[in-house]
């Protein structure tokens, strides 16, 4: 016998099968996330099998409009807490489902309101933990296209296609809550797929491009947990890279047809690219993009994924940008054998050294977790790159002997110690002393004053050592429990500089993030 339908409960399967004869197929996962009335964190712990964390995008008390006072049942102008979040897979730190909540201010106890506005907690928590009864009521599911998107919504999440649905948390016969979600389809279409996030790398110096012992480059570099490439890529019916940037979109595809003519792996492959590393900025973007799609395109193809460094031609001068992929860290590199003959025969950068080995790793050290990268990307020229920087090396090369050993001393007795033992003052003089020799004094010859006068404004404004990533524009400076303020003080001098943008960062002690699902 089948149960009478409650006629004040909508029919969400006839919703869905709607919504699925104008779009196509839902999967199962989507289906729950729609039309569950319990917690949406516990349902992507379940499908994702990772914990899920909540980071706080927005939140703000507003004035209720007319629409939200309506549907809020208090009056036009009355506080509501506004409150954007992403809910996030906590390993790779990518966002799944973005959620804009709205909350009259003075219907929440005291308590859970100062939850809600200082900390990162999912609303079901604080209801939990706040023994509010509460129910939840489903006012609206669709779904639309990237192109039909809000504005407000990031271009992450609002790409492909996108689920949105709207509920009502209810507490005592009053909305306690509205909340807006959206589903980007593409995390949960059921099909299998590779998600990858990389880090990305501060570059120090080149120590040896002398080369009189035999060997050449060698370098210092820390990897960084900001900013990064977040791909997601899965089989399709043809080859499709899905972005907006236009030129990361011919370099994608550049590295995709090589690796099919090159290695056999499949090239029907879906590529969507929702975080970015900015290019040509000194942050090594080709090495990690080309990294990150060779893997993903590996793991689609059912190839073992073995020396991707080799196979996409990054390495030939640093090793640094490869060993932060697979490790994290900081990390020395020994450079390559120099000579005629030998794996170099000539002073040249990574992108004209196809077909080099590895550097190999002289060490490898963790970067304190108390202390913070002030990360400062000015509007400024790009880095060098392609014949430019191939001039660049002809004419910088070779280095003075002297300089060369001024740099290794440098490295080995004030660097490399100040950073195991944590010694921020250290390791800061350090980073501000490699600026005045060999390939980095070069490199930092070719920058505008403007970049000269935001390196001594940092150290002036308490960072313990300012530099240069590679070619730049990057920079940066290394600090502890001041980083707030300093960059506000950074962002504000960079303003009337030049513009630009400047975040805090951290050091990270592991390599590239790497998820497969199916």
């Amino acid at each position: 016998m089948t149960a009478p339908t409650d006629p004040k409960t909508p029919d969400y399967a006839a919703m869905l099968r709607s919504i699925e004869e104008k779009t196509g197929p839902i999967s199962d996962a989507i289906k729950a996330l729609l039309i569950t009335d319990g917690s949406v964190t516990r349902l992507l712990e379940c499908y994702n099998e990772a914990p899920i964390s909540i980071r706080t995008v927005t939140q703000q008390v507003i004035s209720a409009s007319e629409d939200i006072a309506e549907e809020m049942q208090i009056r036009t102008g009355d506080p509501v807490n506004y409150r954007v979040v992403e809910i996030c897979d906590q390993s790779m730190d990518i966002p799944l489902v973005h959620a804009v909540s709205y909350c009259p201010v003075n219907r929440l106890p005291e308590h859970a309101r100062a939850s809600l506005m200082k900390a990162d907690i999912p609303i079901g928590h604080i209801l939990r933990d706040e023994k509010i009864e509460s129910r939840r009521e489903i006012t609206s599911i669709r779904t639309f296209s990237g192109s039909d998107a809000p504005p407000s919504l990031p271009v992450s999440v609002a790409s492909g296609r996108v689920f949105a649905r709207r509920y009502r948390i209810i507490h005592q016969n009053q909305p306690l809550f509205r909340i807006d979600e959206f589903v980007p389809d593409h995390l949960f279409s059921g099909t299998k797929r590779v998600t990858i996030r990389t880090p990305s790398r501060l570059h120090l110096c080149l120590i040896d491009m002398n080369g009189s012992l035999g060997r050449v480059d060698g370098g210092v570099g820390i990897t960084l947990d900001r900013p990064g490439y977040v791909i997601t890529a899965e089989p399709a019916l043809e080859t499709r890279i899905i972005t907006d940037d236009e030129e990361l979109k011919t370099r994608t595809l550049g590295i995709v047809n090589t690796l099919a003519e090159e290695q056999g792996y499949d090239p029907d492959v879906a590529i969507r690219i929702s975080e970015v590393i900015p290019s040509h900025s000194g942050l090594g973007s080709g090495t990690q993009l080309a990294l990150s799609v060779a893997t993903a395109m590996a793991l689609i193809s059912g190839k073992k994924v073995d020396d991707t460094a080799r196979i996409t031609g990054r390495g030939g001068t640093s090793g640094i940008g490869v060993r932060a992929f697979a490790d994290g860290g900081v990390i020395v590199d020994g450079g390559h054998r120099f000579g005629p003959g030998k794996e170099k025969e000539s002073f040249l950068p990574s992108s004209a050294s196809k077909g080099v080995r590895k550097a190999p790793i002289i060490g490898r050290y963790e970067f304190p977790r108390d202390w913070r990268i002030i990360l400062c990307l000015p509007e400024a020229k790009p880095g060098a790159s392609g014949h430019t920087e191939k001039e660049i090396f002809r004419k910088s090369c070779p280095v003075p002997l002297p300089e060369v050993e001024k740099i290794s001393h440098l490295v080995l007795m004030q660097m490399i110690p100040a950073l195991i033992e944590e010694d921020l003052d250290q390791f800061g003089r350090s980073i501000t002393a490699l600026r005045s020799y060999g390939f980095k004094r070069d490199e930092l010859a070719l920058q505008t004053p403007a970049l000269h006068n935001m390196l001594d404004y940092m150290t002036s404004c308490g960072a313990a050592g300012a530099g240069m990533s590679s070619f730049g524009p990057a920079l940066y400076a290394i600090t502890d429990t001041n980083s707030t303020d300093l960059a506000a003080d950074v962002q504000s001098y960079l303003d009337n500089q030049c513009g630009g943008e400047v975040r805090v960062v951290r050091g990270k002690n592991t390599g590239a993030s790497i998820r497969c699902t199916s």
